[in-house]
């Protein structure tokens, strides 16, 4: 009986032990000290969630006495969307947005913004720095654009790896190009950033991010600290989880404001094996190069009834119902004014002559007119009369060019377009007149209300 004991005593300690050193076996085999950090190559679709957060201060001009006056800034923006890489060498991508919408306070006035509908389709190319989102079924708006550049290009987010075989605790640091495009710089001066690989667990990598880099942004220079945590998905091979915290500090510039903000970037990734939107079909539907305005971005002011193209170097510096202004700035630096203005409407019989426009340009030129260098008038394929007149002159001994647009409707609207500039920068500007003039639409007004104004705008003349 003992010996029988004995012997199931033994038996039941060895299935025991032999269990334990399994086991043991099994933990160390699911908690590796080395994982290869290299991204899947293949291009399917991903489905990615951003929530970006910010808080801070905006600085502008506008003090007095050049002090920057302070605006407190808080936003929340949530993103949803499609994407599917096109191009696995440079990051080009192509996005289908289901959500896009920032809820913001500016001195504690509250606003929204969110993509319309027809601006759900964006094509996003790290190559093309000044157009670098792109909406192929039109163009967007400056507010859009804003809305859909947040940081933490999805496209380009696999680049934070090494690419390479990597044990717990090794660092590795990031490429100035990558780093610009990641979180919005022009260019990247400084760069103090590294990533470790900080834990091994159930087919995941835990990877920090940590460190500070300073760069420009349209001239201006720009201090940016990071801290963050990143999180690769073995089997998949994708980063499928972000959250980094971003801290800058930017100067003013020619246009754009200075900034002391504190934003919180999240971020979910995940294969789509069934696409709702990103289907070879829809894709195939768009011009994925240049869409249909290209790199254009539409500005309309219905208040004052029209609307207008325009690439992405002319900022809207000002804006009432009658009057925009908008401001030309290449590198940081202010290369040109435009005021547009809309003007009360005319009759077909009584059009304004060149005469008359030559003679108001003088009267509200003054003595800083020298000289009319050209006028033209022309009607363009819309039907719409344009006149046309460049005045050189001075202000305050500085040698200056005005460019003045007349244009009218054929029902009688009109709108005025003044550019300003100096003479040096003439030819740095180019033909930026034509192609902004040339793409004023003016918009469809209900029939009664135009009817109303008309004939109001015509009795004050005739008076």
């Amino acid at each position: 009986m003992f010996h029988r004991f004995s012997r199931t005593l033994c038996s039941y300690l060895s299935r025991v032990i032999g269990g334990l050193v399994l086991l043991s076996s099994v933990s160390l085999q699911a908690a590796p000290d080395s994982v290869d950090l290299t991204p899947s190559a293949a291009r399917g679709t991903r489905q990615v969630k951003v929530a970006y957060e910010v808080s801070g201060r905006l600085f502008s001009q506008r003090g007095g006495k050049n002090k920057p006056k302070e605006h407190p800034l808080k936003a929340i923006g949530n993103f949803l969307y499609e994407e599917r890489v096109l191009d696995q060498q440079t990051g080009r991508s192509v996005r289908y947005f289901e959500e896009a919408k920032s809820d913001f306070q500016v001195d504690g006035r509250g606003n929204s913004s969110q993509l319309r509908d027809a601006s759900r389709w964006i094509v996003v190319d790290p190559n093309e720095l000044e157009d670098m989102f792109v909406c192929p079924t039109g163009a967007l708006s400056r507010q859009e654009l804003e809305l859909i550049e947040f940081p933490g290009l999805s496209s380009l987010i696999e680049r934070l790896l090494p690419q390479s075989e990597q044990e717990l605790n090794d660092t590795w640091k990031h490429d100035d190009t990558l780093l610009a495009l990641l979180f919005n710089l022009d260019a990247v001066t400084v760069n103090a950033v590294q990533s470790e690989l900080v834990k091994l667990e159930d087919g995941t990598a835990y990877m920090t991010l940590e460190g500070s880099i300073i760069g420009t942004v349209k001239g201006v220079v720009t201090e940016v600290k990071l801290t963050g945590k990143y999180n690769f998905d073995v089997q998949s091979a994708l980063i499928n989880w972000v959250a980094i915290t971003i801290e800058e500090q930017r100067e003013i510039g020619a246009s754009t404001p200075g900034l002391n903000v504190k934003a919180r970037l999240r971020m979910v990734r995940g294969p789509v094996k069934q696409p709702k939107h990103l289907h070879d079909q829809a894709i195939a539907a768009f011009d994925l190069r240049h869409g249909v305005q290209g790199g254009l971005l539409e500005h309309v002011n219905d208040e004052a009834g029209y609307a207008v193209l325009h690439n992405r170097r002319w900022h809207v510096f000002s804006e009432s119902p009658t009057i925009t202004v908008f401001r030309c700035v290449d590198d940081g630096r202010m290369l040109a004014q435009c005021n547009i203005s809309a003007l009360p409407p005319v009759s077909k019989k009584k059009p304004l002559t060149m005469h008359k426009f030559q003679q108001d340009i003088s009267m509200v030129l003054g003595d800083s007119v020298t000289q009319i260098v050209d006028a033209k008038k022309s009607t363009n394929k819309k039907g719409q009369k344009i006149l046309r007149v460049v005045a050189a002159g001075t202000v305050d001994q500085a040698p200056i060019l005005w460019i003045y647009y007349h244009v009218t409707h054929t029902d009688g609207r009109r709108v005025s377009c003044v550019f300003t500039m100096g003479a040096t920068d003439v030819e740095q500007f180019g033909g930026e007149d034509l192609a902004l003039t040339s793409s004023i639409r003016f918009l469809d007004l209900p029939q009664e209300e135009f009817d109303h104004d008309a004939t109001a705008a015509l009795d004050e003349t005739v008076r």
